[in-house]
């Protein structure tokens, strides 16, 4: 049996210097794959943009959502989901929402929320008095 000898260079010789390049390059990759992973997340729209057909299959009727399912709405955060079910629950009349445009009864939703949501948006059939029936 041999033994292997080593070279009497190898204790001089400096460290590779991809050993530190290829621990970044792992964690570079994870970070991205993080924001990527958060930007194209199911049932969000893309910052400033409109719903995806994907989110557009996701349905929310605001009468009945909780506060997680509201904050899927573009533009609608947790206060501003406390908001809407707060006005559900005092509104006078039942269900509060009937169409899109009751959403701009609760304040701070605007006419920007509102068409960035419309999409995603479903109301009891048969409630809203502007359908037409015959």
């Amino acid at each position: 049996m041999t033994t292997p000898v080593a070279h009497p260079r190898a204790a001089d010789a400096a460290p590779p210097v991809a050993a530190p390049l290829r621990g970044l390059a792992a964690w570079l990759i994870v970070a991205n794959l993080i924001v990527a992973l958060c930007a194209f997340a199911p049932g969000r729209a893309p910052r400033g943009g409109t719903p995806s057909s994907e989110s557009a299959a996701l349905r929310i009727d605001p009468n009945t959502a909780t506060q997680a399912e509201l904050t899927l709405l573009p533009g609608v955060g947790p206060k501003l989901a406390d908001a809407i079910i707060a006005y559900r629950q005092a509104a006078p009349r039942k269900p509060a929402f009937r169409n899109a445009v009751d959403l701009d009864l609760v304040p701070r939703i605007g006419p920007s929320i509102l068409e960035r949501s419309q999409i995603m948006l479903r109301f009891p059939p048969g409630d809203d008095p502007s359908e037409t029936r015959e």
